[in-house]
């Protein structure tokens, strides 16, 4: 018996080793590769969807929340937004006033402050005013700060607020199309743009377009909505 059990069990193993080469040389299929990501921020929105916290987000294409809070500043005189830099965190606390905004963004500490057109903190190096925002007297606000940065051509879905929103451009350059017509801004400039027209932003040049970004907002209202009742011509440069 054993005789016989021995060149069976060796046939076997000849026909498995064969079958196993036979595998091997057949071509194999590459697995699947991911589909590229496309940032199709015209069906679904900027990345960061100005909600997620901008901390850990600093170098990251889209839009982030770095701060939010009621308006406190007078509206029955033209209100402005400052925007002045320190060399640290506490030196801003030591100058930032009751209402101002202390904020990490871009690298650099910020005191963001909503006020007139007098004033002035005790220190901190100006970097811009913008404005004036235009708002409504009595009415109640929440002032939504934001960090924005978009690749050139990169555009936001058509969308309104409940109240103003303003831009401080750091880098590169921005358009905006309303149905009024179109606003292009540039690294050092700002731009203000009033409550309820549907609007576009897009990214426009050849550099990554860096921006402070302030809404204004009613506060019983959400600070955005999509503008389905209107769609941009694109009459953005490009």
């Amino acid at each position: 018996m054993l005789s016989m059990s021995q060149p069976a069990s060796y046939e076997r193993s000849i026909l498995a080793v064969v079958a196993g080469v036979a595998c091997a040389s057949q071509p194999r299929s590459a697995p699947p590769q991911p589909e590229p990501v496309r940032m199709n921020v015209a069906a679904v929105g900027v990345p960061g969807g100005c909600a997620a916290r901008a901390a850990g987000h600093t170098s990251d294409v889209g839009c982030y929340l770095t701060a939010v809070e009621p308006l406190s500043a007078d509206a029955s005189y033209p209100v402005y937004w400052y925007l002045h830099t320190f060399p640290s965190r506490t030196a801003a606390e030591n100058a930032r006033p009751v209402r101002g905004t202390i904020v990490e963004s871009f690298g650099k500490v910020w005191l963001f402050t909503m006020a007139q057109d007098t004033w002035r903190p005790p220190s901190g190096e100006f970097v811009a005013r913008v404005g004036p925002i235009p708002l409504t007297p009595g009415k109640s606000y929440t002032v939504r700060y934001m960090e924005a940065t978009f690749t050139p051509g990169m555009h936001t879905a058509p969308h309104r607020h409940p109240g103003p929103e303003a831009w401080f451009v750091l880098t590169g350059a921005q358009c905006l199309e309303t149905p009024d017509g179109v606003t292009v801004v540039r690294a050092g400039q700002s731009a203000v743009v009033r409550e309820g027209p549907p609007m576009l932003l897009s990214g426009v040049g050849t550099q990554v377009r860096r921006a402070l970004v302030l809404v204004v907002h009613d506060s019983s209202l959400p600070w955005t909505a999509p503008a389905h009742d209107w769609n941009a011509k694109g009459l953005c440069p490009k």
